[in-house]
């Protein structure tokens, strides 16, 4: 929001100084005060269904941060966009470039991701999938890869819930919620009631931002695609 600079002459200056009557603090040129959006009087269960819908709701969405914990626990750095994504996923150890587009991932990687995947018999030709974007199904990387592949799957919380004191995140006011497993997430309660983060100790850390800002998430072009389950004779299916 851009303020407005009034140039008045010196003369209208003193008098405004020297004069009895004040602009009001609420005035022209005052910062508003945020508009509560409500949701901080609802029940918890409440909350967290409006949460959830804004959520389902946003044009798109960043979420970062971590999401289990040992072999399968995963570092995130990745956009929503609907049903698409695209970012970042430390998973199995190894950190590998995302894309999801529709019913198909795109995942490019260091070959050492691949050797874990792969059938034993197939893992000697591991080399050509090196440097390219290796292209499998939605159904496949379901099965086999602990990737989150919307910002719902990320929403996972045990009843009952708990509604906290009123806080701040990052500047933004919240209500915070709790879960039975001791899952703490904090909700926004002015403008929309979106998930600003959840945290629980050992599970997850995970950070909600950026909502509704311009992504744009596209295939990697063909000649640096590789089709793994073509490659290896399958229709897709898991």
């Amino acid at each position: 929001m851009r303020l407005r600079i009034l140039a008045l002459p010196v003369v209208a200056v003193v008098a405004l100084l020297a004069g009895c009557t004040q602009l009001p603090l609420g005035g022209p040129g005052a910062t508003p005060t945020p508009t509560s959006n409500g949701v901080e009087s609802l029940e918890p269960d409440a909350i967290l269904a409006e949460a959830t819908q804004a959520l389902a709701e946003a044009e798109s969405v960043h979420v970062s941060g971590t999401l289990g914990e040992g072999l399968l626990g995963l570092t995130l750095d990745v956009t929503f966009r609907g049903q698409d994504l695209a970012g970042t996923v430390n998973v199995l150890g190894v950190m590998a470039n995302v894309i999801r587009i529709g019913d198909v991932v795109y995942l490019k990687a260091d070959t050492s991701l691949f050797e874990q995947l792969l059938p034993p018999d197939q893992r000697g030709s591991v080399s050509l999938l090196g440097g390219k974007w290796v292209r499998i199904s939605l159904a496949w990387v379901t099965a086999l890869v602990p990737i989150p592949l919307t910002a719902d799957d990320l929403v996972s919380v045990t009843s009952p819930l708990t509604k906290g004191d009123p806080t701040t995140v990052a500047g933004t006011p919240a209500i915070t919620l709790t879960d039975a497993d001791g899952a703490v997430l904090h909700v926004a309660t002015t403008g929309e009631p979106y998930l600003l983060d959840i945290s629980l100790e050992g599970d997850r850390d995970l950070t909600f931002s950026r909502f509704n800002e311009t992504a744009t998430i596209e295939a990697p072009p063909d000649e640096e695609i590789f089709d793994l389950l073509e490659w290896l004779g399958l229709d897709g299916s898991a």
